[in-house]
């Protein structure tokens, strides 16, 4: 588990930093952040280390884009022992996947080869796994969204109810992962025989209202405040141009990380029997890269598919009896596991011990009290420093000369001034305040992922 605090990825420190506010009794959308009234007054003039696309000023100022009710779930296991313990909701809901995928080979009347296939690319050939070892909502979605493949799934007998509880609990992924209403709705439709569709659709439906219910009563928007991260995620490019641009990017991944996909594709074409799941699972990559804000960016594999990890097990270890498919499996699994176990743990295991976790100890031990990031996705990373630094953001130089002032206003002439080491910077090693101080580099230094100055006033 990650020591120190440390995160795969920013804005699972900002859920760290609401789950522990959540923790504390504090149980609304809107993060507040402990800090002394001067360092709240210059967060009101703009200096303030959050913003669009992560946190927004509506209904209420500090309000996060993300879903609150992941959060919620961890808040708790926070509450009893910090970071570790908030872990285990991921962690747990992974478990849940392996064993959805068990269940649902067992629905399918698979052997016991094909079983242990199937679980072998879930757990070994696919990059779910990791995302229990990571703050994120991906596992929990999927898990939920087992149930709609079970639906899907599901024998002649099951019954109206039995449908319908498929669908409640399916359609309770909306409340953590947005991209689920797609899949959702193809599901549905993949179903077909109205008898079966309508009650799993009548579930889904009032897990929906639900969502939407809480949605708007928390941000006074259904669907959260998923619509205002999209909008922001929006430049000059054409839409056409980026919807191909991420759906390029987002399928690559999901081939390179999942090879068992190529093979998924080739036995839904061939078998019949597949072919409704091959439908939910075109359909999804061709559908999912028109709402989803961007391509993942920062992720192990394409996040915004991860609900396909299932399905794909499932549809490549279907064509029974082929005697070429043991082997196409192993070769898959094994191409996988190249990536998942060795490349991409190696990456995560780099990321917490020697790209972040140097960083944060001398932060965390310098004697200068102010930090200053230069993007707000720094101050993500760092959220555990929030507890013992006055964190504050300037974008650019001529930000930084107003801020300098005010923080020798209070006393503060020298500072930290943290980046990403891989960004350009967009601040001056010396510049001159509109009250006539200069402020300049006294030592400059990198520590794994960032690159620090120590900043004077004089």
């Amino acid at each position: 588990l990650a020591p120190m605090d440390v995160f795969y990825t920013g804005d699972a420190g900002l859920k760290s930093l609401l789950i522990e506010q959540l923790a504390r009794g504090d149980v609304r959308p809107q993060l507040e952040l402990p800090a002394p009234p001067w360092v709240r007054a210059l967060w009101s003039e703009g200096f303030q280390p959050f913003g669009p696309p992560f946190v927004y000023d509506e209904p209420a100022p500090g309000t996060v884009s993300f879903p609150i009710y992941f959060s919620l779930l961890c808040a708790p296991f926070y509450a009893l022992a910090g970071l570790r313990a908030a872990l285990l909701v991921p962690l747990l809901a992974l478990w849940g996947v392996w064993l959805q995928v068990w269940r649902l080979c067992r629905v399918r009347g698979l052997g016991p080869w094909q079983t242990n296939a199937a679980l072998a690319i879930v757990i070994l050939a696919s990059p779910l796994t990791l995302y229990g070892a990571i703050l994120w909502e991906h596992t929990l979605g999927v898990l939920l969204f087992t149930f709609a493949i079970e639906a899907l799934y599901a024998r002649e007998q099951a019954s109206s109810l039995q449908l319908m509880k498929l669908g409640v609990l399916a359609g309770l992924g909306v409340a953590v992962r947005s991209e689920l209403y797609v899949p959702l709705a193809l599901i549905t439709l993949a179903i077909g025989i109205p008898k079966r569709a309508l009650p799993f659709a009548l579930g889904v439906g009032a897990s929906v209202l639900a969502v939407w219910a809480l949605n708007l009563a928390l941000y006074g928007k259904p669907l959260g405040m998923h619509g205002a991260q999209v909008l922001d995620a929006q430049d000059s490019t054409p839409f056409v141009t980026r919807v191909l641009e991420r759906a390029r990017s987002m399928d690559t991944k999901l081939v390179s990380t999942m090879p068992a996909t190529l093979l998924a594709l080739y036995v839904g074409i061939r078998k019949p029997d597949a072919r409704r799941a091959l439908a939910v699972l075109l359909l999804s990559l061709l559908v999912i890269p028109l709402i989803v804000p961007n391509d993942g960016i920062r992720q192990i594999g394409p996040r915004y598919y991860l609900f396909l990890v299932p399905l794909i097990a499932l549809v490549a270890v279907e064509d029974r009896g082929a005697r070429w498919q043991p082997v196409a499996l192993g070769a898959l699994v094994l191409l996988g596991l190249r990536f998942d176990v060795l490349r991409a743990t190696n990456e995560l295991v780099r990321d917490y011990r020697s790209e972040r976790l140097p960083a944060l100890a001398a932060l965390r031990s310098a004697p200068q009290p102010v930090l200053v990031v230069e993007r707000q996705e720094t101050a993500q990373e760092l959220a555990s420093l929030f507890a013992h630094k006055h964190m504050l953001r300037a974008d650019d130089t001529h930000q930084l000369a107003e801020l300098s002032d005010r923080l020798a206003a209070q006393g503060h002439r020298s500072f930290l001034l943290v980046r990403f080491q891989r960004d350009p910077s967009k601040i001056d090693d010396a510049l001159t305040t509109p009250a006539g101080h200069s402020v300049s580099v006294v030592q400059a230094r990198t520590l794994g992922a960032f690159a620090l100055r120590a900043m004077q006033t004089r």
